[in-house]
């Protein structure tokens, strides 16, 4: 029904109005809010609006909800808001309410007019139902027309549906704004959709004053709920004077992806959290598909060594035997506190951090207008040349391009072995080497199996036999490696035992990744073996090492009912269904709307009506899946200040920096005589004239 109002003067009502007005009891009632200031007070507005909607002194109802219900639908037709009183106080945390002091007045748009337009009921124990005793229609104040009721406080309130969008929204790296635009475009625009692009930021806001000072607490006891459901999920932490400092996980998953392949893993603390600082590290290892995969994941509050070897001693708790390599950025204390708990184990460092800064550590003619990155990368990746080659080639190359007695390739070149891969060809690797930032088709997965296929290529079109030597019971091959050009780049010997079926090839290819090389599959193809001997196909790349795990982690720790959300996803499902069939037939569509109308009112009675805040907290502690904590014992880092985490102050953009700089008046620098935007210290000319 389309909105309607009528202005009366309020000389003709007066006597009716004052006399309802005066006979307050604090029972159930319905005060509105302001949508306009009427004209000096002198007139009231009534709404006009049909009698099946509008209650009357004298009616009944089964319940308070029912008579919300009522009075709900009929402000919403009337063009009005209203809220509820006469209530008890509430003990529930809301983090929107002021605990103590003065009463904190938000920042709103909606004006109190002091309106007397209410519904009161109270209840009538002869007959066990609710009775309207007092009912005031008039308003001091001017009604929605149709256009504007989408603004009022009972539209703008957020649906499940639109909170849940706006709780994964970031998840998914789409904005709140643009999610926003997307479901407007999918619901019908403004008019069928709640709430403006603010409410739904205020939404994120809100679950952030949910959690407030008591998310470290939270994270606790979610992990020992995990725990307590599933024992195999390993948590510890440390708390400083109640302050979180450290803590380390590993659920089912993480524990058994470290039993299959933890042989290699890499960890890399260059991560950040947004509000409190704490450095996130990863353990990553590289399963049977060369994909990275989770063993264990820490927070800390700074890079310290103490800090690292406690984490590293939570570790080996969790998984009880040390990697056999593990690879790292060039942190300081993570190089010490290394060999206190992983004793056994051989540390590398990444050569993704270290290729990263070359470029900041040359002078830019030599980064863009040379070919030595190039030539850079191509000697520091290459895995078939030996220790004194590499040596001669890195001197070679410093002294083509004027760097040698550079202070950082110094240093570089001082600690090669831990670094370049033709320090280490002889170890298995699983492909980690090149980066933490990661941090036969019966037989292999599909991954490897196509590695293995490019390997099997290479030895039919780049390889082949120069020689062939017979010693005792062993073929030894020497096999000549090609580029496109057919090009001999290098040469190798593969020694084949023919009583154990066995390939040694000299680039160490199989020791350092697992699957054979292009020279052994050449000798192979030369010997005719009709398929990859068992011992060649390592458990690490096998198809079937590691079951698929299907469920989230939500529904393996018993912290979402599964029968609920698959109730709530088939009513969904059925909605779009009908909503299909039916969308071409106004008259079907009427019917349809109209049972579901009929519907919500029977829910209605049934299921109690929330307040907004009680539906929000709800909805909050739904998607977050934690409930408020009755004590907080832990509470989050304070003071955290670590290296990279920067000054605070906004980051500038390159044009915005432009056009600041445009603004300042030139001026001569001493070092290189120009006019410009820099000074002496800040000379492009002085830094390309240092190492």
């Amino acid at each position: 029904m389309s909105d309607q109002r009528e202005g009366i003067s309020s000389n003709e009502i007066h006597d009716r109005y004052s006399d309802a007005v005066a006979n307050e009891d604090g029972c159930y009632d319905a005060l509105s809010q302001e949508m306009g200031e009427s004209p000096g007070g002198t007139k009231i507005w009534v709404p006009k609006v049909d009698n099946n909607i509008c209650s009357k002194v004298g009616d009944f109802f089964s319940s308070v909800e029912s008579v919300e219900n009522m009075y709900r639908k009929y402000d919403d037709v009337a063009g009005f808001d209203i809220r509820k009183e006469g209530n008890p106080p509430k003990k529930e945390f809301d983090s929107l309410e002021v605990s103590s002091g003065e009463r904190k007045r938000r920042n709103t748009n909606f004006k109190r007019t002091g309106c007397k337009a209410c519904l009161k009921v109270h209840y009538v124990k002869e007959s066990g139902r609710y009775e309207v005793y007092h009912f005031i229609e008039g308003h001091n104040h001017m009604l929605c027309c149709s256009d504007e009721k989408m603004f009022t406080r009972s539209r703008r309130q957020l649906d499940y549906k639109d909170r849940r969008n706006v709780y994964h929204a970031p998840s998914t790296k789409v904005g709140i704004t643009r999610s926003r635009r997307m479901q407007l475009a999918m619901n019908g625009g403004l008019v069928a959709s709640g709430g403006t692009a603010r409410d739904h930021m205020n939404f994120r806001r809100d679950i952030m004053l949910f959690a407030g000072n008591k998310d470290a607490q939270m994270l606790i006891n979610k992990m020992s709920k995990r725990r307590e459901h599933c024992p195999e999920y390993f948590f510890e932490y440390k708390c400083d004077e109640k302050e979180l400092i450290a803590i380390f996980w590993a659920d089912k998953t993480a524990r058994m992806n470290y039993k299959h392949f933890g042989d290699t893993i890499s960890f890399d603390a260059t991560f950040r959290t947004n509000k409190h600082a704490m450095i996130f590290v990863p353990f990553v290892a590289i399963d049977n598909h060369k994909k990275s995969v989770v063993v264990g994941a820490s927070l800390i509050r700074n890079e310290s060594v103490v800090n690292f070897t406690w984490v590293f001693n939570a570790f080996m708790k969790a998984h009880g035997s040390q990697p056999q390599f593990v690879i790292t950025d060039q942190c300081a204390a993570m190089k010490q506190a290394i060999p206190i708990v992983f004793s056994k184990s051989t540390h590398r460092l990444c050569m993704w951090h270290i290729t990263k800064k070359v470029k900041e550590k040359i002078r830019d003619h030599l980064a863009h207008g040379t070919p030595f990155k190039s030539k850079f990368n191509k000697l520091v990746w290459n895995v078939h040349i030996s220790h004194e080659s590499f040596e001669d080639k890195w001197n070679a190359l410093m002294d083509e391009y004027g760097l040698r007695g550079h202070s950082w390739f110094e240093e570089m070149y001082a600690i090669r072995e831990s670094w370049i891969p033709a320090y280490f060809k002889e170890y298995p690797m699983s492909g980690l080497m090149r980066t933490t930032s990661r941090s036969e088709t019966k037989v292999y997965t599909k991954t490897i199996f196509f590695d293995v296929q490019k390997e099997m290529n290479k030895a039919v079109w780049f390889c082949g036999v120069v020689e062939v030597v017979e010693v005792s019971d062993k073929m030894i091959y020497i096999i000549t490696h090609k580029n496109k050009n057919s090009e001999v780049k290098a040469t190798y010997k593969v020694v084949h035992d023919v009583r154990d079926e066995s390939f040694d090839c000299s680039c160490n290819h199989f020791v350092r990744n697992g699957i054979l090389c292009r020279h052994a599959f050449k000798v192979m193809l030369n010997s005719e073996v009709q398929s990859i001997p068992e011992k060649y196909i390592l458990p690490h790349w096998r198809r079937e090492l590691v079951p698929i795990e299907l469920m989230p982690a939500r529904v393996r720790y018993g912290e979402m009912d599964v029968e609920k959300q698959a109730l709530i996803y088939q009513a969904i499902s059925m909605f779009d269904l009908i909503i299909g069939r039916v969308r071409n037939d106004k008259g079907a569509l009427t019917e349809f709307v109209e049972q579901l109308e009929r519907l919500g009112d029977e829910i209605s009675v049934d299921v109690p009506i929330l307040t907004g805040t009680e539906q929000k907290r709800n909805d909050i502690q739904e998607l977050l899946c934690v409930t408020e904590p009755e004590s907080v014992d832990v509470l989050p880092p304070t003071g955290v200040r670590n290296k990279g985490c920067g000054t605070g102050k906004r980051l500038v953009g390159m044009s915005e920096r432009v056009s600041m700089n445009a603004k300042k008046p030139k001026r001569l620098c001493r070092t290189c005589d120009k006019m410009g935007w820099h000074d002496s210290r800040s000379c492009p000319m002085k830094g390309d004239s240092t190492n």
